[in-house]
């Protein structure tokens, strides 16, 4: 039941993104990609639902609160226009758990985030999410063995406490390794730095509020 509903509103909600960047064009500062999220929305049984509904009050509902308060106001939902209350539901319900991969998983359609997105089946729901967060680890996190400084995507700083209660950048960049494939470059790179016996620094990147163009569909390679 969990893999079944999550599988259908992870692909609800791509599409309905995926919709939006057709329909209203692409987002390039804060305020239109706040729009976007805010007031694309599909209709549904009892009313209507758009990505910062289905974000905030289905995937996030049982994860921590945006850390930045005015980012928490851009993109909590509208109070004018309430999300379909059978929709919105299913965030208390026993049918998703939390689920901290949601942090990487979710494609918003910004350039800070991959511009692929899988469909997602039940059967291999947990394959294709662990694929996806690695694929997108691997892409953002950047090590700088030089320096000794590892810069995080910047969802990591905004939901530190969805990593480890402390929301610790160094708790949060523990978690991330544990979530990183240790063949892969990145892995081999994170190895190396902490072999070092160095403590690295933790730095968060700015995120681009711009968005693709598109959206296209992601070849998982490893399902």
């Amino acid at each position: 039941r969990r893999r079944t509903a999550m599988a259908t509103l992870l692909n609800v909600y791509h599409a309905l993104v995926a919709h939006a960047l057709l329909t209203f064009g692409p987002a390039y500062n804060v305020r239109q990609f706040a729009a976007l999220q805010r007031n694309a929305s599909y209709a549904f049984a009892d009313g209507t639902f758009s990505p910062s509904d289905m974000e905030h009050l289905v995937f996030r509902r049982k994860l921590s609160r945006a850390r930045v308060g005015w980012i928490a106001k851009a993109f909590l939902p509208s109070q004018s226009q309430p999300a379909a209350p059978s929709l919105a539901a299913l965030g208390d319900g026993d049918a998703l758990q939390a689920d901290v991969r949601v942090n990487f998983i979710l494609c918003t359609g910004s350039i800070s985030g991959l511009r692929g997105v899988p469909v997602y089946r039940p059967e291999t729901l947990d394959r294709q999410m662990d694929s996806y967060m690695r694929t997108y680890l691997d892409a953002f996190v950047q090590v700088d063995r030089a320096k000794g400084v590892v810069t995080l995507p910047k969802v990591c700083e905004w939901y530190a406490c969805d990593f480890h209660p402390s929301g610790n950048p160094s708790d949060v960049l523990d978690a991330v390794v544990a979530m990183v494939r240790p063949d892969s470059r990145l892995g081999k790179e994170l190895a190396r730095l902490l072999a070092s016996n160095k403590k690295p620094t933790v730095k968060f990147a700015a995120f681009d509020w711009a968005c693709h163009v598109r959206l296209e569909p992601w070849k998982d390679v490893e399902c």
